[in-house]
């Protein structure tokens, strides 16, 4: 705060409805998400979303991913974007690592830590990858997931995506978002969500 005033950063806070509000805000401030395309946007942004399960380490799910590693995957990202999207998410994890520190020391309940798993899975996704595809690459970077699991996921990006989108004072940021949120929100993804592409 500044006086009575919220400070920039306050004013992304108070815009942001998600248990991982303050870290996205950082997240924001840091710069983390400039200069990105709208798939890779859609990645990251998943890290705030995405709980690994579980049900996804079982022996049954590890045998499966071994399978779905034997061929190669079109999924439409590359090594160049998926080295980028790995160093971003290093960047919102050293972020992440900052605030649970100061979390405990005053000691407030720490917050969801981030979870980068379903990243290049979103980002295949948002790339045009099929249905197929983005969930074989899903049982390869997660572990077996359906696709009820997969489009609950995707739903909950598209709808961070939205927030971000609403910000006009984000600037390219916002505008990158909305073009995330249509490029998740396609096929089976956007016929059970309730944030909609604009026409």
């Amino acid at each position: 705060m500044q006086g009575w005033t919220l400070n920039h950063q306050g004013q992304l806070l108070r815009s942001i409805y998600h248990e991982c509000d303050l870290l996205i805000a950082e997240s924001l401030a840091s710069g983390v998400f400039e200069g990105l395309e709208p798939a890779q946007l859609a990645g990251l942004l998943s890290c705030f979303v995405f709980e690994s399960k579980r049900a996804s380490r079982v022996p049954n799910a590890a045998h499966h991913v071994t399978t779905k590693k034997k061929r190669a995957l079109n999924d439409r990202l590359g090594h160049v974007r998926r080295g980028n999207l790995n160093d971003r998410l290093n960047d919102i994890s050293a972020t992440a690592v900052t605030i649970r520190e100061i979390e405990s020391r005053f000691l407030v309940p720490h917050a969801k830590e981030p979870d980068g798993k379903f990243a290049t899975t979103i980002a295949a996704w948002a790339r045009g990858a099929s249905l197929g595809t983005v969930l074989d690459l899903a049982d390869v970077e997660i572990g077996q997931t359906s696709p009820g699991d997969f489009v609950r996921n995707a739903k909950q990006v598209a709808d961070l995506c939205e927030q971000l989108a609403r910000m006009s004072d984000l600037t390219s940021v916002a505008d990158v978002a909305a073009q995330a949120r249509d490029a998740v929100l396609r096929s089976v993804v956007a016929g059970y969500s309730s944030v909609h592409p604009l026409a």
